[in-house]
């Protein structure tokens, strides 16, 4: 009888434990059901942030999808009609950036005509891209002035459109329309821009040296060499330094120096 109530009682013990266990399990399935629940609701609130419709959200998508699909120009004209309906919504004129910028990318590609000649891309065509990737990034960090992002792009967009600017002034043939002065202030004028779009990443403290390199890289182009090595120097301490961060303290070194020598010699 004694080893019958034993039996039982553990066989108590025994069910009553599996019972907590099995509670326990559901609980955290539950948990991680709702955990995965709530994040595809986030997902879904950003996707419709500043939309003021569901299908106006759909609609956006299939501009995406368009853009994928490789439609270019479909895709822009459905981001401009959703852009109109949505003007406050930043991550239509991300999308609008990022179509741009690929059209640039396939523009920069071209390498031969279709008789099979070697050919240069069309300048004047990079730059109009190149103008309107950097508006439409830049729309979209003024609108949501935290995206870390879309002030990095809109900073590379701007020293791109420089950089055309300077590849002009060597190659245009129609040069007397414009004197070798008005490129060199065009290039002024977009680097001072991708200076402020990249001190405004910066600002916001991301991880990482990529902008602070870019941002020291065009306060250098714009001779403000002491606002450029103090960006350098606080560079050198970080624990990860890269090849480009040394190349740039180096030849930020070589210009101090010439200006010096300059200044010595009066």
């Amino acid at each position: 009888e004694n080893l019958i109530k034993k039996i039982a009682s553990l066989t108590t013990v025994t069910k009553s434990t599996g019972s907590e266990i099995t509670s326990g399990r559901t609980g955290r399935h539950n948990a991680i059901k709702s955990s995965s629940s709530g994040k595809r609701k986030r997902r879904r609130v950003y996707r419709m942030k500043n939309f003021k419709s569901y299908r106006m959200a759909q609609r956006h998508g299939e501009a995406l999808g368009a853009h994928a699909k490789g439609l270019p120009q479909l895709a822009i004209e459905k981001l401009e009609k959703v852009a109109e309906d949505a003007p406050l919504a930043p991550q239509v004129y991300t999308s609008l950036g990022m179509v741009y910028e690929d059209m640039l990318r396939r523009e920069e590609r071209k390498e031969h005509s279709e008789d099979g000649q070697n050919v240069t891309s069309d300048w004047k065509e990079r730059l109009e891209l190149a103008k309107k990737a950097y508006a439409s990034y830049h729309a979209a960090a003024v609108l949501c002035k935290k995206d870390y992002m879309n002030w990095a792009r809109a900073g590379d967009l701007a020293k791109e459109v420089g950089n055309i600017y300077e590849e002009a002034m060597l190659t245009d043939k129609n040069r007397e329309q414009k004197t070798i002065e008005d490129y060199r202030a065009l290039k002024l004028h977009w680097v001072q821009e991708a200076q402020k779009d990249y001190q405004a990443a910066d600002n916001l403290k991301k991880v990482g040296i990529d902008i602070p390199a870019k941002l020291a890289s065009t306060q250098m182009e714009l001779g403000n060499l002491s606002e450029a090595l103090a960006i350098l120097t606080d560079l050198k301490k970080q624990p990860h330094q890269t090849y480009r961060t040394w190349m740039l303290y180096a030849d930020l070194m070589l210009q101090i120096g010439f200006e010096c020598t300059q200044w010595n010699n009066g």
